[in-house]
């Protein structure tokens, strides 16, 4: 059964993440009691936006069971590791999303039998993703104090991610978190375009600040 998750997916992109909620809340109850991988895996994103842990982890475990393809639980096992890291178990995190990068490394010349599409671009969509996980692992490296791997991890994703949206936007709000202010200076034009023509203000404004008065954009919740 072929599903729309985009009108969910802009409202979480352009910050209404209780729209979006209560959108995938609506999708989740057509699709019970069998459940669906996408649906639980963007409601579970949604619960853990909101400080809901607990239905995130269940959504996450939910989606993870559901999955059928390794890009899939590749990545759902990225989504996941932002559980524990939000509550501070970097630990728990790694171990998330060392696996994600395990199911999503794009140089693996195995096809993966339960995705069905030649394999090229079983591989060409691998790399984007393998290229965001690694962004998620720069978050913990950055919250473990490993600046330098963080450091080298997101010049890589930079590169690779360019023109890749909603990741490029994502992985550069985060980045500009924990890099001195030379480099958030450098990166707060393109950051702010995209949060700007995606019109998400909440992220426009989150931008702003974490460049400039980066204590306050601290506040906000990613």
């Amino acid at each position: 059964m072929s599903i729309d998750l985009s009108q969910g997916g802009r409202m979480l992109n352009s910050g209404d993440t209780k729209g979006a909620l209560r959108f995938f809340e609506n999708l989740r109850e057509s699709f019970n009691p069998v459940g669906n991988a996408e649906v639980e895996q963007m409601y579970g994103i949604c619960q853990r936006m909101l400080g809901n842990y607990d239905e995130a982890e269940a959504a996450f475990e939910s989606a993870y069971r559901l999955a059928r393809t390794r890009i899939h639980k590749g990545r759902i096992q990225r989504d996941w590791c932002m559980v524990p890291l939000v509550q501070g178990d970097t630990g728990r995190a790694m171990k998330f999303i060392e696996g994600s990068l395990a199911l999503l490394k794009y140089d693996d010349n195995t096809p993966d039998p339960e995705d069905g599409r030649p394999f090229f671009q079983q591989e060409a969509e691998r790399k984007i993703e393998y290229f965001t996980s690694l962004g998620f692992r720069c978050r913990i490296d950055a919250k473990n104090g490993n600046i330098s791997r963080a450091r080298v991890g997101y010049k890589m994703t930079r590169q690779m991610l360019r023109d890749v949206r909603p990741y490029e936007l994502n992985s550069l709000a985060w980045e500009l978190k924990f890099v001195p202010f030379g480099l958030r200076y450098e990166l707060f034009p393109r950051a702010f375009k995209l949060a700007w023509k995606d019109r998400n203000w909440k992220r426009s404004a989150q931008v702003f600040l974490l460049t400039f008065c980066r204590p306050i954009g601290l506040l906000f919740k990613n």
